[in-house]
Protein backbone atom coordinates (compact mmCIF):
# COMPACT_ATOMS: atom_id res chain seq x y z
CA UNK A 1 0.00 0.00 0.00
CA UNK A 2 2.77 2.29 0.89
CA UNK A 3 4.41 1.46 -2.88
CA UNK A 4 0.97 2.33 -4.33
CA UNK A 5 0.79 5.30 -2.12
CA UNK A 6 3.83 6.96 -3.32
CA UNK A 7 3.15 6.16 -6.81
CA UNK A 8 0.63 8.39 -7.02
CA UNK A 9 2.80 11.27 -5.06
CA UNK A 10 3.86 14.48 -7.37
CA UNK A 11 6.86 16.79 -6.51
CA UNK A 12 5.15 20.18 -7.37
CA UNK A 13 8.08 22.74 -7.71
CA UNK A 14 7.90 25.98 -7.12
CA UNK A 15 10.47 28.60 -9.01
CA UNK A 16 10.39 31.96 -9.58
CA UNK A 17 8.86 32.86 -13.22
CA UNK A 18 8.45 28.90 -13.34
CA UNK A 19 6.62 27.64 -16.46
CA UNK A 20 5.15 24.21 -16.64
CA UNK A 21 5.94 21.57 -14.90
CA UNK A 22 7.24 24.29 -12.42
CA UNK A 23 4.75 26.46 -10.17
CA UNK A 24 5.43 30.49 -10.10
CA UNK A 25 4.06 30.63 -6.61
CA UNK A 26 3.62 28.43 -3.49
CA UNK A 27 -0.29 29.39 -3.65
CA UNK A 28 0.09 27.95 -7.53
CA UNK A 29 1.60 24.56 -6.31
CA UNK A 30 -0.69 24.15 -2.90
CA UNK A 31 -3.34 24.52 -5.73
CA UNK A 32 -2.64 21.66 -8.02
CA UNK A 33 -1.35 19.46 -5.44
CA UNK A 34 -3.17 16.27 -4.28
CA UNK A 35 -3.09 14.40 -1.12
CA UNK A 36 0.37 13.01 -0.47
CA UNK A 37 1.96 15.17 -2.68
CA UNK A 38 5.50 17.80 -1.70
CA UNK A 39 5.98 21.07 -2.22
CA UNK A 40 9.20 21.95 -3.37
CA UNK A 41 10.22 25.39 -3.04
CA UNK A 42 13.43 26.98 -5.16
CA UNK A 43 14.35 30.48 -3.10
CA UNK A 44 14.18 32.90 -5.21
CA UNK A 45 16.80 35.48 -6.55
CA UNK A 46 19.15 36.93 -3.61
CA UNK A 47 17.18 34.51 -0.79
CA UNK A 48 13.93 37.17 -1.41
CA UNK A 49 10.98 35.72 0.42
CA UNK A 50 8.49 34.35 -1.53
CA UNK A 51 5.40 36.75 0.04
CA UNK A 52 2.56 34.67 0.26
CA UNK A 53 -0.55 33.48 2.73
CA UNK A 54 -0.90 29.93 2.44
CA UNK A 55 -4.15 28.00 3.43
CA UNK A 56 -3.70 24.06 3.53
CA UNK A 57 -6.49 21.88 2.68
CA UNK A 58 -4.90 18.72 1.91
CA UNK A 59 -2.32 16.26 2.88
CA UNK A 60 0.89 17.97 2.14
CA UNK A 61 4.59 18.35 2.90
CA UNK A 62 6.43 21.22 2.17
CA UNK A 63 10.40 20.75 1.82
CA UNK A 64 13.19 22.95 0.42
CA UNK A 65 14.61 22.30 -3.19
CA UNK A 66 18.73 22.20 -1.98
CA UNK A 67 19.67 20.30 0.31
CA UNK A 68 20.57 21.13 4.14
CA UNK A 69 19.65 25.04 3.11
CA UNK A 70 16.26 26.58 4.00
CA UNK A 71 13.59 27.69 1.59
CA UNK A 72 12.53 31.24 2.57
CA UNK A 73 9.16 32.94 2.99
CA UNK A 74 7.29 35.49 4.98
CA UNK A 75 3.86 34.72 5.58
CA UNK A 76 1.07 32.84 7.64
CA UNK A 77 0.25 29.00 6.84
CA UNK A 78 -2.93 28.04 7.82
CA UNK A 79 -3.69 24.43 8.34
CA UNK A 80 -7.56 23.21 7.92
CA UNK A 81 -8.30 20.20 10.66
CA UNK A 82 -9.69 17.24 8.88
CA UNK A 83 -9.62 13.28 9.85
CA UNK A 84 -6.46 12.01 8.54
CA UNK A 85 -4.67 14.75 7.24
CA UNK A 86 -0.78 15.16 7.69
CA UNK A 87 0.53 18.46 6.72
CA UNK A 88 4.77 18.37 7.64
CA UNK A 89 7.26 21.59 7.31
CA UNK A 90 10.47 20.63 6.70
CA UNK A 91 13.38 23.47 6.61
CA UNK A 92 11.22 26.92 6.12
CA UNK A 93 12.67 30.29 7.25
CA UNK A 94 9.24 32.35 7.97
CA UNK A 95 11.07 36.30 8.08
CA UNK A 96 7.23 37.33 9.33
CA UNK A 97 4.37 35.01 9.62
CA UNK A 98 2.85 32.26 11.76
CA UNK A 99 1.57 28.51 11.66
CA UNK A 100 -1.81 27.83 13.12
CA UNK A 101 -4.80 26.18 13.09
CA UNK A 102 -8.23 26.09 11.85
CA UNK A 103 -11.33 24.17 12.30
CA UNK A 104 -12.43 21.34 14.17
CA UNK A 105 -12.05 17.87 12.73
CA UNK A 106 -11.90 15.48 15.12
CA UNK A 107 -9.77 14.93 18.30
CA UNK A 108 -6.57 14.46 17.81
CA UNK A 109 -7.31 13.74 13.73
CA UNK A 110 -4.70 16.64 11.86
CA UNK A 111 -1.51 15.41 12.36
CA UNK A 112 0.94 18.52 11.85
CA UNK A 113 4.63 18.09 11.87
CA UNK A 114 7.05 20.91 11.83
CA UNK A 115 10.63 20.36 11.95
CA UNK A 116 14.06 22.32 11.26
CA UNK A 117 12.37 25.49 10.82
CA UNK A 118 13.14 29.42 11.85
CA UNK A 119 10.34 32.20 12.77
CA UNK A 120 11.95 35.15 12.94
CA UNK A 121 8.77 36.81 14.61
CA UNK A 122 5.75 35.03 14.76
CA UNK A 123 4.36 31.81 16.37
CA UNK A 124 3.04 27.96 16.59
CA UNK A 125 -0.50 27.97 17.05
CA UNK A 126 -2.41 25.30 17.04
CA UNK A 127 -4.75 25.29 20.33
CA UNK A 128 -7.28 23.55 18.65
CA UNK A 129 -7.75 19.50 20.24
CA UNK A 130 -7.79 18.54 16.45
CA UNK A 131 -4.65 18.90 15.77
CA UNK A 132 -1.62 16.35 17.35
CA UNK A 133 1.78 18.72 16.60
CA UNK A 134 4.98 17.62 16.75
CA UNK A 135 7.75 20.79 16.85
CA UNK A 136 11.03 19.55 16.39
CA UNK A 137 15.20 20.78 16.56
CA UNK A 138 12.71 24.39 15.24
CA UNK A 139 13.65 28.15 16.25
CA UNK A 140 11.62 31.23 17.19
CA UNK A 141 13.43 34.42 17.67
CA UNK A 142 10.37 36.54 18.69
CA UNK A 143 7.09 33.84 19.56
CA UNK A 144 5.90 31.13 21.10
CA UNK A 145 4.51 27.44 20.90
CA UNK A 146 1.33 26.77 21.98
CA UNK A 147 -0.55 23.25 21.40
CA UNK A 148 -3.11 21.12 22.63
CA UNK A 149 -1.78 17.73 21.48
CA UNK A 150 2.09 16.29 20.53
CA UNK A 151 5.66 16.83 21.61
CA UNK A 152 8.45 19.66 21.48
CA UNK A 153 12.01 18.29 21.36
CA UNK A 154 15.07 20.06 20.53
CA UNK A 155 13.82 23.82 20.23
CA UNK A 156 14.99 27.39 20.60
CA UNK A 157 11.90 29.31 21.58
CA UNK A 158 12.06 32.98 22.97
CA UNK A 159 9.16 35.07 23.79
CA UNK A 160 7.60 38.12 24.57
CA UNK A 161 5.05 39.90 26.70
CA UNK A 162 3.39 40.29 22.66
CA UNK A 163 2.92 35.98 22.78
CA UNK A 164 3.33 35.22 26.51
CA UNK A 165 4.78 31.71 27.92
CA UNK A 166 7.23 30.67 25.72
CA UNK A 167 5.32 26.77 25.10
CA UNK A 168 1.75 26.68 26.16
CA UNK A 169 0.49 22.78 26.62
CA UNK A 170 -3.51 23.07 27.45
CA UNK A 171 -5.95 21.02 25.65
CA UNK A 172 -9.71 21.82 26.43
CA UNK A 173 -10.35 18.04 26.87
CA UNK A 174 -9.22 16.27 30.22
CA UNK A 175 -10.08 12.56 29.18
CA UNK A 176 -6.98 10.63 29.24
CA UNK A 177 -5.47 9.54 26.07
CA UNK A 178 -3.03 7.10 27.68
CA UNK A 179 0.21 8.25 25.47
CA UNK A 180 2.73 10.39 26.29
CA UNK A 181 3.68 14.63 25.54
CA UNK A 182 7.53 14.58 25.39
CA UNK A 183 9.24 18.38 26.23
CA UNK A 184 12.89 17.34 25.83
CA UNK A 185 15.59 18.92 25.15
CA UNK A 186 14.72 22.89 24.03
CA UNK A 187 15.92 26.11 25.45
CA UNK A 188 13.02 28.03 26.33
CA UNK A 189 13.36 31.75 27.05
CA UNK A 190 9.82 33.66 28.46
CA UNK A 191 9.10 36.96 28.74
CA UNK A 192 10.64 39.64 31.72
CA UNK A 193 7.18 40.29 33.33
CA UNK A 194 5.19 38.78 36.09
CA UNK A 195 2.52 37.69 33.98
CA UNK A 196 3.98 35.08 31.83
CA UNK A 197 5.63 31.75 32.44
CA UNK A 198 8.60 30.16 30.48
CA UNK A 199 6.58 26.65 30.03
CA UNK A 200 3.12 25.66 31.31
CA UNK A 201 1.41 22.65 31.56
CA UNK A 202 -2.56 23.05 32.23
CA UNK A 203 -3.87 19.52 31.38
CA UNK A 204 -4.87 15.86 32.14
CA UNK A 205 -5.06 14.12 28.75
CA UNK A 206 -1.66 13.00 29.01
CA UNK A 207 1.61 11.79 30.34
CA UNK A 208 4.09 14.65 30.25
CA UNK A 209 7.96 14.14 30.67
CA UNK A 210 9.46 17.67 30.87
CA UNK A 211 13.10 16.25 30.69
CA UNK A 212 16.84 17.96 29.84
CA UNK A 213 15.55 21.73 29.21
CA UNK A 214 17.11 24.42 29.68
CA UNK A 215 14.87 27.25 31.11
CA UNK A 216 14.93 31.11 31.36
CA UNK A 217 12.10 32.73 33.03
CA UNK A 218 11.01 36.20 34.52
CA UNK A 219 8.12 35.44 36.55
CA UNK A 220 7.47 31.03 36.40
CA UNK A 221 10.12 28.88 35.06
CA UNK A 222 7.81 25.97 34.53
CA UNK A 223 4.53 25.77 35.89
CA UNK A 224 2.32 22.36 36.24
CA UNK A 225 -1.23 22.43 36.54
CA UNK A 226 -2.78 19.13 35.84
CA UNK A 227 -1.33 15.55 35.63
CA UNK A 228 -3.24 12.62 34.30
CA UNK A 229 -5.92 10.97 37.23
CA UNK A 230 -4.92 7.98 36.28
CA UNK A 231 -1.68 7.56 38.65
CA UNK A 232 0.70 7.12 35.74
CA UNK A 233 4.17 9.24 36.74
CA UNK A 234 4.27 12.92 34.45
CA UNK A 235 8.48 13.68 35.47
CA UNK A 236 10.32 16.93 35.36
CA UNK A 237 13.64 15.85 35.16
CA UNK A 238 17.28 16.89 34.54
CA UNK A 239 16.51 21.02 33.79
CA UNK A 240 18.18 23.47 34.49
CA UNK A 241 15.92 26.76 35.41
CA UNK A 242 16.87 30.44 35.72
CA UNK A 243 15.03 32.92 36.65
CA UNK A 244 16.95 36.71 35.31
CA UNK A 245 14.96 39.39 36.44
CA UNK A 246 14.51 40.33 40.15
CA UNK A 247 11.50 42.53 39.80
CA UNK A 248 8.99 40.73 41.54
CA UNK A 249 8.75 37.23 42.97
CA UNK A 250 9.86 34.64 41.02
CA UNK A 251 9.40 30.57 40.99
CA UNK A 252 11.51 28.24 39.96
CA UNK A 253 8.79 25.10 39.48
CA UNK A 254 5.42 26.01 40.75
CA UNK A 255 2.80 22.86 40.89
CA UNK A 256 -0.65 24.62 41.38
CA UNK A 257 -4.02 22.93 41.72
CA UNK A 258 -3.37 19.24 40.97
CA UNK A 259 -5.66 16.81 40.77
CA UNK A 260 -6.11 13.81 42.97
CA UNK A 261 -4.83 10.71 40.92
CA UNK A 262 -2.30 12.43 39.51
CA UNK A 263 1.64 12.01 40.26
CA UNK A 264 4.30 14.28 39.32
CA UNK A 265 7.94 13.58 39.81
CA UNK A 266 10.53 16.26 40.40
CA UNK A 267 14.38 15.09 39.97
CA UNK A 268 17.79 16.23 39.20
CA UNK A 269 16.78 20.02 38.70
CA UNK A 270 19.16 22.63 38.84
CA UNK A 271 17.22 25.68 39.82
CA UNK A 272 18.66 29.58 40.10
CA UNK A 273 18.53 33.08 39.20
CA UNK A 274 20.86 35.76 38.04
CA UNK A 275 18.72 38.63 40.07
CA UNK A 276 17.65 39.84 43.21
CA UNK A 277 14.01 40.20 44.55
CA UNK A 278 12.30 37.12 46.10
CA UNK A 279 13.43 34.00 45.15
CA UNK A 280 11.40 30.63 45.15
CA UNK A 281 12.91 27.31 44.48
CA UNK A 282 10.19 24.75 43.75
CA UNK A 283 6.93 26.18 45.25
CA UNK A 284 4.36 24.33 46.10
CA UNK A 285 0.67 26.73 45.48
CA UNK A 286 -2.34 26.41 46.41
CA UNK A 287 -4.63 23.85 45.54
CA UNK A 288 -2.51 20.84 44.73
CA UNK A 289 -4.09 17.24 45.63
CA UNK A 290 -1.56 15.50 43.56
CA UNK A 291 1.52 13.10 44.85
CA UNK A 292 4.39 15.08 44.35
CA UNK A 293 7.71 13.58 44.84
CA UNK A 294 10.64 15.98 45.12
CA UNK A 295 14.14 15.40 45.90
CA UNK A 296 17.49 15.28 44.34
CA UNK A 297 17.40 19.08 43.15
CA UNK A 298 19.87 21.68 43.44
CA UNK A 299 18.56 25.03 44.52
CA UNK A 300 21.59 27.89 44.82
CA UNK A 301 21.75 29.48 47.95
CA UNK A 302 19.52 32.79 48.55
CA UNK A 303 16.73 30.87 46.70
CA UNK A 304 13.64 29.60 49.00
CA UNK A 305 14.23 26.25 49.04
Amino acid sequence: MLVAASTFATDRVVEEFGIAPTYPSITAAVSAAIDGDRVVVKNRAGDIPWIENISVNKSLQFVSYENNSPFVVQGNYLIEAAPGREVSIIGMRNTGGYFAGINPGGLRATRVRIIDCQLISGAISFTNDGFDVDVIGCTLQHGSVVISFGNVIGNDITSSSIYGSALDISPSTSAFQGDTCWVTGNKLTGPGTSSYDALSVNSEAQVYHIRNNFVRHGYVGIRIIGGNTSSVQNTIWNNTVVAYTGQFSNYGILPANTPAGAIWEIMNNVVTFTGGGDQRGIYKDSGNQAQINVYFNHIVPGMST
